[in-house]
């Protein structure tokens, strides 16, 4: 498994196969040039497991559209994203960094 850049077809097709809310492609667009940090993780060229967190970059951080592919589910991928995403936190964040 291998892990690259949140792209918009990526987010659609991942929060479509979970039922999450459906935004317009170009809303999509818009919200991931504002995100700090995403990750994808992939099985071949499958993507199948998503994270990104938005925020202000040093104090406040909101962590975003965790979303496991139901096929690839309770094989620890949440976990692994939530690895990267803390690791991505403590390097930026300041001390008492606000996550949500």
């Amino acid at each position: 498994m291998t892990t690259h850049t949140l792209t918009p077809d990526i987010y659609i097709e991942l929060r479509n196969k979970v039922a999450f809310k459906p935004y317009a492609y170009e809303d999509v667009v818009i919200a991931l040039r504002h995100t700090l940090f995403s990750i994808v993780i992939f099985d071949g060229d499958k993507p199948v497991a998503i994270g990104r967190v938005v925020g202000d970059g040093r104090i406040v951080f909101f962590i975003k559209d965790v979303v496991i592919d139901p096929d690839y589910q309770r094989q620890s991928l949440g976990k692994m994203i939530m690895n990267e995403i803390d690791g991505y936190i403590d390097m930026v964040g300041c001390d008492g960094a606000y996550i949500a």
